[in-house]
């Protein structure tokens, strides 16, 4: 077993965890005890994302280097979630701030998934297979994205119709559905690189947007598997669960790779 291996399933144990204690013991809370338990951990989570983002950031420079410049973009995207969700807290009627925050938050994260893309084309490595696989990937992907986002979708276009425009959930609907497309034909590439850092990294990624659209769907999961609002609530707290500590791995495992590059570069001196 690899050590990338092993951050992955540090990370889904995470996750199991979390979400296992939150089902279990969330109901048995009080209304003010609630409030805060869910606040520490969403808390927690999104500073676990910055700080995991801005250390891999760290290792290239920050803004110096294509890598630095997407896990710069990362760091600022939870940055922005976790004052966003500060916000909805403690400031609820500040919808200016709520909506700026989040909708830069997503813009961000697309920004650094462009650039993630990006680093196969600068490494000489296009999308594998043919074009009409390529397109089979894409729409399948796209398929899945909507899938998932079909409800809030719908909860966003239905609320433009009534001219209720909600500008930080409309883009965070697509952001989820725009990342997920541009990165699932990364891994039929990084596929043919199994066991290689950039197979980790990505795939941690395309995991982690995964877990936003789930976050997305949570409602609707938890309806479709019978268990009401509540079920609803525990499905949107694995997706945030999912999506932040899987960002978190990739950028472990971006930056374990690159402190081993730098070692046997030293040593080969």
């Amino acid at each position: 077993m690899t050590s990338f291996s092993r951050i992955g399933i540090g990370a889904a144990c995470a996750v199991a965890l979390l979400v296992l204690l939150d089902a279990l013991l969330v109901p048995e809370l009080s209304t003010g005890a609630r409030f805060w338990y869910g606040t520490l951990n969403r808390v927690t989570l999104y500073a676990l994302g910055a700080i995991a983002a801005g250390l891999a950031a760290g290792k290239f420079g920050w803004w110096t280097e294509h890598v630095g410049r997407a896990w710069a973009l990362f760091c600022v995207e939870f940055l922005l979630l976790l004052v966003n969700y500060v916000l909805r807290r403690a400031a609820p009627d500040a919808q200016l701030a709520l909506n700026a925050s989040l909708v830069v938050a997503n813009l961000a994260q697309i920004a650094a998934y462009w650039l993630m893309a990006r680093t196969l084309t600068a490494a000489g490595l296009d999308y594998y297979g043919s074009r009409a696989k390529k397109v089979l990937i894409i729409a399948a992907a796209l398929a899945v994205a909507v899938l998932l986002c079909y409800s809030s979708l719908t909860t966003e276009w239905q609320s433009i119709q009534a001219g209720d425009v909600r500008p930080g959930r409309l883009v965070s609907v697509l952001s989820d559905i725009i990342t997920f497309v541009l990165i699932a034909p990364l891994l039929l590439t990084t596929f043919t690189l199994r066991g290689g850092r950039l197979f980790w990294i990505f795939g941690f990624l395309a995991i982690s947007v995964f877990g936003w659209m789930v976050n997305q769907a949570g409602t609707s999961i938890g309806l479709f598997l019978g268990g009401g609002e509540e079920a609803g609530r525990v499905v949107r707290f694995a997706g945030v669960a999912v999506a932040s500590l899987f960002n978190a791995a990739a950028a472990a495992t971006q930056w374990l790779a690159a402190d081993r590059a730098m070692k046997e570069s030293h040593a080969g001196e």
